[in-house]
């Protein structure tokens, strides 16, 4: 049930997600169109100046993209789960669990699929299907040029970037499930959103707390050594602190993300007011 609900989620909102994918793609392609044309007459300005004009827009786009995929998943969590579509969803036969994870999964989807449109995009751009490999390339023949394997370091940082965007989604829907689930007696009605965004703001104080204490784990208990210059460390030494702060704090996100999936999945079970 857990499949066909996470294929709902999908099909529901590729109708807005698949006409903006398909719109950075043709930016690309007229972004390369414009760098040859630009190639081809290297002392026109005019051409130049488009060039790296439609470069910015590009680069834009992407941007917008991303931040549009955010914007649009938790708006899909909030109102197919805690707004009128929520009395429908919350009486189908399947767990509130299965509701709560169908709605991470597909939107970590639609993120991976973002991250696979950047790729294909500087692809076509740079006219290079291989730039990434190239530039990771680059990056690790430059660090073994100073002597450090930075190959460690890379490989945590993205597992780390990962974590952190699903950490960052269960925050979002643990905002909204907290704040449209509080029984606020007063005269008047309460603002589920802004009880949402205080929720958040707080969410996010924890957070930083939680990243500091982790800090102090290092320093402490690790015996990293962070007022210690990097110019003054062993090559060994370099990576040993970044892959151990790195890790420390993946470990942090990891439980804050299981705790704020346990908070949301518990109040939609228990106090979920729907409006």
């Amino acid at each position: 049930m857990l499949a066909k609900l996470i294929k709902y989620d999908m099909k529901s909102q590729s109708k807005i997600f698949v006409p903006m994918y398909i719109f950075d793609l043709i930016l690309a392609v007229f972004g390369l169109i414009l760098s040859k044309i630009s190639h081809f007459y290297p002392k026109s300005y005019i051409f130049s100046g488009i060039n790296q004009l439609f470069f910015a827009v590009l680069i834009l786009g992407l941007v917008i993209t991303a931040v549009v995929t955010l914007i649009l998943t938790v708006m899909r969590y909030r109102t197919n789960l805690l707004r009128d579509e929520g009395y429908l969803m919350h009486t189908l036969p399947v767990k509130v669990s299965q509701l709560y994870f169908s709605k991470l999964i597909s939107s970590v989807l639609w993120f991976i699929i973002d991250a696979a449109v950047v790729y294909i995009v500087v692809a076509i751009r740079l006219l290079d299907f291989t730039w990434i490999a190239k530039f990771i390339s680059e990056l690790l023949k430059e660090s073994g040029n100073q002597g450090i394997d930075v190959t460690v370091i890379l490989v945590s940082m993205i597992f780390y970037m990962m974590v952190a965007l699903v950490v960052s989604l269960t925050q979002f829907f643990a905002a909204l499930s907290t704040g449209y689930s509080l029984n606020i007696r007063r005269e008047g009605s309460v603002n589920k959103d802004l009880l949402s965004i205080i929720v958040y703001i707080l969410s996010y104080i924890l957070i930083q707390i939680m990243s500091m204490a982790g800090i102090a784990v290092d320093v402490f208990i690790k015996g990293i050594n962070v007022n210690k210059a990097a110019s003054a460390m062993s090559n060994t030494e370099v990576v040993s602190t970044v892959t151990g702060i790195i890790s420390t704090q993946t470990v942090i996100l990891i439980l804050l993300g299981i705790f704020f999936a346990a908070v949301s999945i518990m109040r939609m079970k228990k106090h979920l007011n729907l409006e």
